[in-house]
């Protein structure tokens, strides 16, 4: 049985390999960009999702695997055991959660709409595109995610 680490560097390496198609695809310049944003935004942040929930198990310490899957939220976590204290890393990804790049992929992947065109917002005579997510945010997304997972993990390792 593989652990909340291995199931959350799994979907983090998925993430990454479809934001390396999406770039694939942008640069292959055959669809239009708001096509593969539409195609590959929400697959991304459906592996962030999760790669986000494992690691939440991860950072609490459980090794058993929920049978419905990891949480989405740090809110889905079970209570810390009485005497303990919760750790730094998890406070600091519950303020992710609430106002950071956590916040928003969680958002993004909330969308029902994530899929589908940008809305258009006709004010007078302007025609201004309202858009979610574009590719530049997903990469920051990963990597920023990416980042923390090993300054978190080394941290964790240390004590």
């Amino acid at each position: 049985m593989s652990s909340p680490r291995a199931y959350a560097n799994q979907a983090l390496y998925l993430s990454r390999i479809v934001l390396a198609a999406w770039r694939d695809g942008l640069a292959a310049e055959q669809l239009p960009a708001a096509t593969l944003r539409q195609a590959f935004l929400p697959a991304v942040c459906a592996h962030l999702q999760r790669a986000h929930g494992w690691f939440l198990l991860e950072l609490a310490g459980l090794d058993s695997v929920p049978e419905d899957g990891p949480p989405r939220s740090s809110k889905q976590l079970p209570d810390i055991a009485p005497g303990k204290a919760e750790s730094g890393e998890l406070r600091e990804v519950r303020q992710l959660e609430s106002n950071g790049f956590i916040a928003e992929f969680l958002a993004e992947s909330r969308r029902p709409d994530a899929a589908a065109p940008a809305p258009r917002v006709t004010a007078g005579l302007a025609t201004t595109a309202v858009e979610g997510a574009d590719i530049d945010d997903v990469i920051r997304w990963v990597d920023s995610f990416g980042q923390m997972c090993d300054r978190m993990r080394n941290s964790l390792d240390e004590c």
